[in-house]
């Protein structure tokens, strides 16, 4: 399975409400199941499109984790393969049919998440002030694939309490 992390330009991050169970109510990053014959690539830009509307690319990703704690899911084990993305423009999110809502969320910590979005939420945010400070140092030359908007949108979030 994939789950993706989205933030706009300004730090906010997609999140939806979920309809069903589990976790029927609380918040959760896009994302789900890896179709047959699909890269997890392109099954996390498809979650994202069909659970909020909001369009991604798989150029725009850049992985943040693997997730294999056997307890993450109630439902049965499940492996997680984490990305994020910083758009280049703010977008209208739009629900899917399996979400009650798809909204920016100023502060992800106030909301009650699903799964272990929370841990992958704080590890992007980690994984951005190691890549920024880096950056900043000098330690990378490039930066991946030649980004701009993510390391933009990375140092406005880094600004944010």
């Amino acid at each position: 399975m994939t789950d993706c992390v989205v933030f706009e330009p300004d730090g906010r991050v997609l999140l939806v409400r979920r309809k069903h169970e589990p976790f029927a109510g609380f918040y959760a990053l896009p994302g789900g199941f890896v179709g047959i014959g699909e890269t997890v690539e392109a099954a996390c830009c498809r979650e994202v499109k069909e659970e909020t509307g909001v369009s991604v690319s798989k150029e725009q990703l850049h992985l943040i984790s693997v997730y294999s704690d056997p307890a993450r899911d109630p439902r049965g084990r499940s492996v997680s393969i984490a990305y994020g993305t910083t758009l280049e423009r703010p977008a209208e999110p739009h629900p899917g049919s399996e979400a009650e809502a798809a909204e920016w969320i100023s502060d992800w910590r106030k909301v009650r998440l699903a799964f272990n979005h929370a841990q992958i939420l704080a590890d992007a945010r980690e994984m951005e002030q190691c890549d920024v400070d880096s950056h900043r140092r000098g330690l990378t030359r490039e930066r991946p694939g030649g980004d701009d908007v993510f390391w933009r949108g990375l140092e406005q979030r880094l600004r944010r309490p």
